[in-house]
């Protein structure tokens, strides 16, 4: 028969599989998730770096511009020529300034979203060990669960075999009573015989014994009446 705590780790065994599997599930649609986020976190990254390199080259552009702004300024002498290439150089400054703060944004929101990336790597670095780790107990559960069949089955051939052999031996003693009993049998109803023999003598001798006293006391009898009067009278 089956060991109870061999039957209870089955079922426990049993009841962890089932409980695994919709987990299993649930790590493969978040890692799904998560790839989706970071392949849109990726194409935003490129967009802001390509918008970053854009706006780098605007900014030498400009510097450029300036730089060669102020060499005319100097060779320029006129007050009007002066007047307006301030204008244009004031003008220049604050779009510069413009530029400069758009830029440093986009540097802050690349590094933002650079570390928003890092930490969804790492959640999903922490999802597929989790779900390699599921994955490898459901294994050793799974060759748990084999190696309980084996064992059962083996069991159950050892069983079969204990079986046969019982019913074989008791086949055996089955013939062998049967051809016996005959014999036995036999032997039972000479001594029923023999016991009945032996109390029809004892009763024939009880019979013969009475019967040899009631003649003693008949002649015994007869002799008495013989010496009596009334025989004498008779007679």
């Amino acid at each position: 028969m089956k060991n109870p705590d061999e039957t209870f780790s089955y079922f426990f065994l049993s009841l962890i599989v089932g409980n695994l599997e919709p987990k299993i599930e649930d790590l493969i649609k978040r890692i799904n998730k998560l790839q989706q986020a970071k392949k849109v976190l990726n194409e935003e990254i490129s967009e802001a770096n390509k918008h970053s390199k854009t706006l780098q080259l605007e900014l030498e552009k400009r510097s450029y511009f300036k730089r060669k702004t102020e060499k005319q300024k100097v060779i320029l002498k006129q007050p009007q020529s002066t007047i307006l290439i301030c204008k244009r150089s004031a003008t220049m400054n604050a779009e510069k300034s413009s530029l400069e703060e758009i830029w440093n944004e986009k540097k802050e929101i690349k590094k933002v979203m650079q570390m928003h990336s890092k930490e969804t790597q790492d959640e999903m670095q922490r999802e597929q060990k989790l779900n390699l780790d599921c994955k490898k107990q459901i294994e050793e559960i799974t060759a748990k669960i084999q190696m309980e069949k084996l064992k059962q089955r083996e069991q159950r051939f050892a069983f079969e075999q204990l079986l046969d052999e019982l019913m074989e031996k008791h086949k055996n003693l089955w013939e062998l009573y049967a051809k016996e009993k005959p014999i036995t049998d036999m032997k039972k109803s000479k001594e029923q015989l023999l016991l009945e023999e032996k109390l029809i003598q004892e009763k024939l001798a009880h019979v013969q014994d009475e019967l040899n006293l009631l003649s003693q006391v008949t002649f015994s009898g007869q002799r008495k009446f013989l010496k009596s009067q009334a025989a004498a009278s008779t007679l």
